[in-house]
C-alpha cells in the first residue's frame, strides 16, 4: 500500500468561478477520483487553510508520496519542514 497526500492550495478554486465550475472538489479532489481507481494507494487530501495547511506531522510521518499542487500562495506552506518523512514528492 502506498500512502499518497494530495496537496492543493484551493485558492483558485475558491476565488475564481470559472476554475470552480471545472473543479467543484478542488483540483486535489479531481487528482484523487482519478488515482482512486487504483487499490494499492491510500490517497488522502489537504488543502491550505487546514489546521498546518493540512499537512500535520503525523499525516506526514506515514506518507510515502505527496502530490504538490501549488500557484498563488507557496510562501504559507510547510512542505520545507516535512522533506525528512517524504521519500518522494511531486510538485506541479
Amino acid at each position: 500500500m502506498t500512502n499518497i497526500i494530495i496537496w492543493n492550495e484551493n485558492i483558485h478554486e475558491v476565488e475564481n468561478e470559472e476554475v470552480k465550475k471545472i473543479y467543484p472538489k478542488g483540483i486535489h479532489g479531481c487528482i484523487k477520483d482519478f488515482l482512486s481507481t487504483d487499490n494499492s494507494l491510500k490517497i488522502k487530501t489537504a488543502t491550505l487553510k487546514e489546521d498546518q495547511n493540512g499537512l500535520s506531522e503525523e499525516l506526514l510521518k506515514n506518507c510515502d508520496v505527496v502530490i504538490w499542487w501549488g500557484h498563488k500562495d507557496r510562501k504559507s506552506t510547510r512542505l520545507n519542514s516535512s522533506h525528512l518523512v517524504i521519500s518522494y514528492a511531486v510538485f506541479c
